[in-house]
């Protein structure tokens, strides 16, 4: 995973990283123990942060399999709570590069 391998890079900016997902705890804990994450992994089962945060893919019928899926991202937040940026892919399968997330964050 990009985000753990880079991760120095991150702490290195006083940024802190986590993850939003609505995967039950124990399939969160599966993929932190098998990537070693470093990070916290976020457990959104009712979908409200994802709602908060307007990242909620519409594509997907509420009490369909798939509902609760984000659009795939990575919002920048500020000590205050602000986005300050909102960086996305098209694809569900695509992440934005790191490189381009750290340049988001070195422009705040």
């Amino acid at each position: 995973m990009q985000l753990n391998e880079q991760l120095s890079e991150f702490n290195d900016r006083s940024v802190t990283l986590a993850t939003v997902t609505y995967d039950p705890v124990s399939k969160l804990k599966e993929v932190e123990l098998k990537n070693e994450i470093q990070f916290p992994m976020l457990q959104d089962e009712d979908v409200e942060i994802v709602n908060l945060f307007g990242i909620l893919n519409e594509n997907m019928e509420p009490g369909s399999k798939w509902y609760g899926v984000p659009h795939p991202g990575i919002l920048i937040i500020d000590e205050n709570g602000m986005v300050k940026a909102k960086l996305a892919e098209e694809r569900y399968q695509d992440r934005p590069p790191v490189d381009v997330v750290l340049e988001a964050i070195d422009s705040m």
